[in-house]
């Protein structure tokens, strides 16, 4: 019984989240789900082309300064682009029955 009853808590500390560093997530094990904090994200559908367009910004990263006081940014915010063929993700969701 006593096998039975720490399951639970055994669960419960696998899939809890893991923060690798600020803005970015880690969540679960085998498989994991990663994640970044990003802001203006906007995604387009064009249907003339057959093609979605996500954007985003990622955030600056930065670190202390090594003398005085204050930060530096190391990597400054960055503007990205993704373009992809407009097609359902998970085929096996949409399969015909007939």
């Amino acid at each position: 019984m006593a096998f039975m009853a720490n399951k639970r808590k055994q669960r419960k500390s696998q899939y809890r989240h893991v923060n690798a560093y600020p803005g970015r997530i880690l969540y679960g094990r085998l498989p994991c789900m990663y994640a970044r904090r990003v802001s203006a994200l906007t995604i387009r559908w064009n249907e003339e082309t057959g093609e979605e367009q996500i954007s985003w910004t990622e955030p600056a990263i930065y670190e202390n300064a090594k003398t005085g006081a204050g930060v530096l940014e190391i990597v400054p915010a960055t503007s990205r682009e993704h373009i992809r063929p407009y097609e359902v993700l998970s085929r096996d969701l949409y399969k015909d029955e007939n």
